[in-house]
């Protein structure tokens, strides 16, 4: 995984210098400087990919789509390549009314393989996928304030088993950030018949956003969630900028369940209690695979 990563973009070369408000002058990479055509886009076992730049709205590449306060949509504010990407701004908290919800901030889910809440996932992937991987690249902006300087925005991907009448599915893998650190936090939620507890231990990554390094660059984010044949058989991996951050060998998420697999992904920006100020955060160049990207 990681050496095909950087034989990729070892091609690397826009760096420059950013001046963080609390300390001296620091080298920093806001992005790497993408190949014009991404190497993912036609990689085998690629089945789903999106950079934004040629739809209209979410609509057109998306099954489930949630605008609600702030702003979440299609810009040219900032990209990690093109010139499109997913912008979220969240609304201050002190712009909220009495009973409003301050967290809801946008999602997108993408639906394939054996989904039943979808009815345009194309005919070649309606197959079961039992190996599933999730690459994105997201930003914080520039200067991006946690809530009481240490609580960034829990949310930011999941994927899950959907089955017919049950929305909240059979198991879910949550890419969340948690703790007063930031760090990568990678949560289990499973109902899938055989397993020995709904809610695993949280796995705590050793990628942190209480780095000022992580905040206001453009950063290389992938899941992969592969199902065994039985209990204590499935596993999860987790790679920042191509290193591997998180690895939850012998997981008992699906348990060998297999009446319906991993067959949906999301990207979401919800903010339990909200944001001190208005900010916003950005996604681009997603992609779905069968195989490590």
């Amino acid at each position: 995984m990681t050496r095909k990563f950087f034989a990729i973009f070892s091609f690397c070369f826009c760096f420059h210098c950013t001046a963080f408000a609390a300390g001296p002058a620091v080298p920093k990479a806001d992005r790497i400087k993408p190949l014009a055509d991404d190497p993912a886009k036609g990689a085998p076992g690629v089945f789903f990919y999106e950079n934004l730049e040629g739809i209209g709205d979410f609509s057109e590449s998306f099954q489930d789509i949630g605008i609600s306060n702030g702003k979440f949509a299609i810009s040219e504010a900032d990209r990690f390549s093109g010139s499109r990407s997913i912008i979220q701004t969240y609304i201050p908290l002190t712009q909220y009314n009495a009973g409003e919800d301050p967290g809801e901030a946008g999602w997108i889910w993408r639906m394939f393989g054996d989904n039943t809440y979808s009815s345009n996932i194309p005919a070649d992937q309606k197959h079961a996928h039992n190996t599933v991987v999730a690459r994105w690249y997201h930003k914080f902006q520039e200067g991006f304030q946690p809530r009481e300087g240490k609580y960034f925005p829990p949310k930011m991907a999941r994927m899950r088993c959907f089955a017919p009448g049950l929305w909240s599915g059979f198991y879910t893998v949550l890419f969340w950030i948690g703790g007063e650190d930031g760090h990568l936090s990678i949560e289990r939620d499973t109902r899938a018949p055989g397993v020995h507890r709904e809610w695993s231990p949280n796995l705590t990554a050793s990628f942190k956003f209480s780095d000022p390094l992580n905040i206001g660059r453009w950063i290389h984010f992938e899941m992969r969630v592969s199902l065994g044949e039985g209990p204590g058989s499935d596993r999860i991996q987790v790679w920042a900028d191509g290193v591997l951050v998180g690895d939850v060998a012998h997981e008992d998420l699906a348990a060998g369940y297999k009446d319906y697999t991993l067959n949906g992904m999301s990207w979401d920006c919800y903010w339990n209690g909200g944001s001190p100020e208005e900010q916003s955060r950005f996604f681009d160049d997603l992609a779905l695979s069968s195989q490590p990207i």
